[in-house]
């Protein structure tokens, strides 16, 4: 534990090398590269800011220095290291954290601008990433230290416990045309008997796009279940 008035350490950035590696398109998949969040988390336990308030820590968590340049912390170097650092968890190609909403991908509807989190990472080493991320952000949120992050308005919502779920209308801010999708099925199902429902929706099971290359069972078998009138909710359900 840090005492009072203490601040955790140094955090020493070589923003030159972590350049270099994505001008050279090398991934940092395990948070063990030169990218400027991995540098981050070798240089600070991250998992003890969570524990610390701004009245334990006086003006900033740790100092920054950046190498080969001439810096001095009174707080410039200490932001600036933050912005580069959410930079970089907003590049899918250099961190396995982010990606690209399909709205942004699709050049249509809100927040195109935004990235959601990564649902294709699965392995230990991003559970891990991700932990790290969620100490990064607990620290600023406690501490009311802005991180300039472009995540959706319902990323928010869900950490504030506003809402407890994405919902329909929350979705049309990442993936508007799915958004529609579903509200055309509930409509359907209003409409239509379930003769005629399941007729229309004849072709579809329980599987839904994540992106335009990649498609994911909402339940085991899911390729396998058709979508209907009578399960029509709960498809609605797990696509949210």
């Amino acid at each position: 534990m840090m005492v009072s008035g203490e601040r955790g350490g140094d955090a020493r950035f070589d923003r030159t090398e972590a350049q270099e590696m994505e001008i050279k398109g090398l991934k940092d998949d395990d948070g063990q590269g030169d990218s400027m969040l991995s540098q981050l988390f070798k240089a600070i336990d991250l998992s003890a800011l969570q524990y610390r308030s701004s009245k334990e820590i006086v003006g900033r968590a740790f100092e920054v220095y950046f190498t080969g340049e001439a810096s001095i912390d009174d707080g410039g170097p200490y932001r600036e290291s933050y912005d580069n650092v959410c930079g970089d968890i907003q590049k899918p190609d250099l961190l396995p954290l982010t990606l690209e909403t399909e709205n942004k991908l699709n050049l249509h509807g809100d927040s195109r601008e935004c990235f959601i989190l990564n649902h294709n990472s699965t392995k230990k080493h991003h559970e891990k990433m991700f932990k790290q991320l969620g100490w990064l952000l607990g620290y600023g949120i406690k501490n009311e230290f802005p991180m300039p992050l472009d995540f959706p308005p319902f990323f928010w919502k869900q950490i504030i416990g506003e809402i407890a779920q994405v919902r329909e209308r929350d979705l049309a801010d990442v993936d508007i045309y799915k958004s529609q999708m579903l509200q055309e099925i509930k409509r359907s199902a209003a409409d239509l008997s379930e003769e005629e429902f399941d007729a229309m929706y004849e072709d579809y099971t329980f599987v839904t796009d994540v992106s335009k290359s990649q498609t994911v069972s909402l339940i085991p078998g899911g390729e396998r279940i058709k979508l209907t009138k009578a399960n029509h909710e709960e498809y609605i359900r797990l696509v949210l």
